[in-house]
């Protein structure tokens, strides 16, 4: 049986990576016509940037990093760190 702190972790780390296919996928979304998460905010990029920035923060915020103690502290936490922030100044804007 797989631990429920590791499950949780899948889970949210799935979470994370479905959001920011969407926010790095949005702007071709919208032009396609695709279903995009992000949507909702329109065509406004300060407003999708918003929703983008406060939905990955919230989700890290939910793995409970001390649970995971080195694989945390060297992988999960700078590597997500990276990728969102390479996503959310892909528009030329800081998050």
């Amino acid at each position: 049986m797989i631990d429920p702190g590791y499950r949780r972790l899948g889970y949210l780390l799935g979470r994370w990576a479905y959001l920011a296919d969407a926010a790095d996928d949005r702007a071709r979304d919208l032009r396609r016509g695709h279903f995009n998460a992000f949507a909702a905010a329109g065509s406004d990029p300060a407003r999708a940037l918003q929703a983008t920035a406060a939905e990955l923060a919230r989700t890290m915020e939910s793995i409970e990093f001390t649970q995971f103690g080195v694989i945390a502290a060297n992988i999960i936490i700078p590597g997500l760190a990276a990728v969102q922030a390479s996503i959310l100044r892909k528009d030329g804007q800081e998050p």
